[in-house]
């Protein structure tokens, strides 16, 4: 049972113990190459590599081109595209990083890729897309149901007001969402999903509260 012996520092209470992984510097250089790369080849082959390789439901989902998931998140549609997503990573996987682990954290980065896509999918299995913001959504998942969570069985003033912080962005973030048609809804409602549920499953783990 909580006891309340955490109070004075909650975010010390969730941290994992972990040692150094993939930064967000790595993914800053991975994915600002990848853009580089395609383009390049793209302009000087010729070659059609986003229609190889950016996530389509029903290529990935039917037609079994699961790499799809992988290089769907990895490519980016333009400059504005993959400065938004790595100023959002940036800012946001070094505190879940701090609050789960390394580990953990790329863990829900991934899984919330793929439930970004498949939530994307099974909406409108035709679209292409492109883009790690599904990753980067279930990041913020994570992070929001960590801090509601604590917040919820400690009591704790400063918890409840980070929770309230980060549950405003995400309004924010779907309402602008909604203003922009090439933005995939689903795609971030999935990954949001997949990393609330896995947020809340590790922050009771880590207080002690599941075994």
């Amino acid at each position: 049972v909580y006891d309340g012996s955490w109070k004075e520092d909650s975010e010390t209470t969730m941290r994992a113990i972990a040692p150094k992984g993939i930064s967000a510097e790595f993914y800053t250089i991975l994915l600002t190459l990848m853009f580089l790369e395609t383009w390049v080849l793209m302009s000087i082959y010729e070659l059609d590599l986003m229609s190889l390789l950016c996530f389509h439901g029903r290529g990935a989902f039917v037609y079994g081109e699961w790499w799809r998931i992988v290089t769907g998140a990895l490519l980016h549609a333009n400059i504005l595209h993959i400065l938004f997503n790595l100023m959002g990573l940036n800012d946001v996987l070094p505190a879940v990083v701090r609050l789960f682990g390394e580990w953990r954290a790329q863990i829900i980065l991934w899984l919330a890729v793929v439930g970004g896509a498949v939530a994307a999918g099974l909406v409108d299995p035709d679209q292409p897309g492109v883009g790690i913001s599904g990753g980067l959504f279930g990041l913020i998942g994570a992070y929001w149901a960590a801090w509601k969570t604590f917040s919820d069985i400690s009591g704790n003033p400063a918890a409840a007001m980070q929770a309230s912080r980060v549950g405003s962005m995400v309004i924010m973030n779907f309402a602008l969402g909604l203003l922009i048609p090439q933005v995939s809804n689903a795609g971030h409602f999935g990954g949001l999903v997949m990393g609330w549920f896995l947020g809340k499953f590790w922050v009771l783990r880590l207080l002690g509260l599941r075994s």
